[in-house]
């Protein structure tokens, strides 16, 4: 499969014609490439992959990006452009999941974020819905005032855990699939990444992923699009969302 890689926040422009240009957000880039790199059925397409924060990447299709389909971190975003005219009807793709990360599973998340006397990584609250999802989670925390100034925020989710990885923070709030795509990527590294704490998930609002196929003049675009997310709702990818970090949208 050649997929052109591409991100959100990049000026630079490129004349590569793909079949399909998909928006992603940062935390599902790395399940998505995994899942199209094992399907037999989709070796044969060009996709363009163009990756960033939802809310970056909704604004540059609010703005004309020529994007087929969007691949939001949340459901709002999609509903909107639903309701503006811009899509079909949003589908839900994915049930993200938040962990505390590092951390020592044998003591809870709030004592290892108040044993942490360094920052504390999040995504933008703002434009990524994992940032939102960790806000809400520390705001119900007796200590947040403590914590609150110790926050540190990423664009989106992959700078949130850049920020931990490179020791600019601490400790971070971040999606569970960050850590699987680190300890695949760094096989030596594998115990560091798996020292988290999966939080609660009725501590925080459900990181329901939703997915909208954008209007498009062409009908073979259209067609295409439609055949990429029959694949993202397939069984048999659903099943291998749980080894990439995420809950199937049927569990």
């Amino acid at each position: 499969m050649l997929i052109f890689v591409s991100n959100a926040n990049s000026k630079q422009q490129s004349n590569y014609q793909a079949l399909l240009t998909v928006a992603v957000a940062s935390n599902f880039y790395y399940p998505l490439t995994r899942l199209l790199d094992t399907s037999k059925d989709w070796g044969a397409h060009n996709i363009r992959l163009v990756s960033g924060s939802s809310g970056v990447l909704y604004a540059q299709i609010v703005n004309g990006a020529p994007y087929h389909v969007f691949l939001s971190a949340d459901a709002m975003r999609p509903q909107i452009l639903y309701e503006s005219g811009k899509g079909l009807k949003p589908i839900s793709y994915a049930k993200g999941r938040l962990v505390l990360w590092p951390a020592d599973p044998a003591s809870s998340a709030i004592e290892n974020l108040s044993q942490s006397a360094g920052r504390i990584a999040i995504a933008n609250p703002q434009t990524a819905p994992f940032g939102a999802a960790a806000l809400d989670y520390l705001s119900k925390i007796p200590k947040y005032a403590q914590l609150k100034s110790r926050l540190v925020y990423g664009n989106n989710i992959a700078q949130a855990f850049q920020f931990v990885d490179t020791g600019n923070a601490s400790i971070g709030l971040i999606a569970k699939s960050m850590l699987i795509q680190a300890q695949a990527k760094f096989p030596d590294k594998q115990a560091h990444y798996a020292m988290y704490i999966a939080i609660d998930d009725a501590l925080y609002p459900e990181i329901l992923q939703q997915a909208i196929v954008l209007t498009s003049p062409k009908q073979d675009e259209h067609a295409l699009a439609a055949a990429f997310m029959a694949f993202l709702l397939s069984t048999s990818t659903q099943e291998q969302l749980s080894s990439l970090g995420y809950q199937g949208v049927s569990q």
